[in-house]
């Protein structure tokens, strides 16, 4: 076996093409034999590869690709939150599995649970302009915000403009039908007030 008496450098292969020269009693062999990919095998010792060597430009879709790839399980003690990102793959929400897409928002199957309290399944939000009539003091008057998926018993959070008059106001809302939050606003004041025209923040819990 050649290198079995006299070892072969480690730093022979170097990239550049080798070839083998035979003599035998002085005659030497012609033609020579060029050293191609099993050869070189015999320079790479255990761990001698690493992310140095290997990086993802060299794993591109000539030599990886679907059609490599083999369907199986991972065992979960190879899998960590710092080396496995799911990125605009179709996963099993059904089983609870996070997907993130391609704006690194994520879709949770199953329901949002924090603490061990109770799922959160969704959350709706909008904005949009109200225009609040006149109120007179201890009165209100309400405006129904439309909002897809919506429903009755949903939890309503409003967000209240940032503004003198809605300082003074009470803002609060429910999903009165589907699709349909009514925001109500309150005056507590001992006068009148007639806010102008704002932006409320309209947002929904699911559970």
């Amino acid at each position: 076996m050649i290198g079995e008496i006299t070892a072969i450098p480690s730093n022979l292969f170097d990239g550049s093409e080798k070839f083998v020269e035979i003599t035998v009693n002085g005659a030497v062999f012609s033609p020579r034999q060029k050293l191609v990919s099993a050869p070189y095998a015999l320079a790479v010792a255990a761990g001698a590869v690493g992310l140095t060597e290997i990086n993802r430009t060299d794993l591109d879709s000539r030599y990886l690709d679907a059609s490599n790839l083999l369907s199986g399980t991972v065992p979960n003690a190879l899998l960590d939150s710092s080396s496995v990102t799911l990125k605009g793959n179709t996963v099993n929400v059904a089983n609870g599995l996070v997907q993130l897409n391609g704006s690194n928002q994520a879709s949770i199957g199953g329901g949002l649970i924090l603490n061990g309290g109770t799922p959160l399944k969704g959350y709706l939000s909008t904005s949009t302009p109200v225009n609040f009539g006149n109120i007179s003091a201890g009165s209100s008057d309400s405006k129904d915000i439309p909002l897809t998926g919506a429903a009755v018993g949903d939890v309503v959070l409003i967000g209240a403009p940032s503004d003198a008059d809605f300082n003074e106001l009470m803002l609060y809302g429910s999903v009165t039908a589907i699709n349909t939050v009514t925001v109500r606003c309150f005056n507590p004041t001992g006068g009148p007030i007639n806010p102008d025209s704002k932006s409320v923040r309209v947002s929904v819990l699911k559970h």
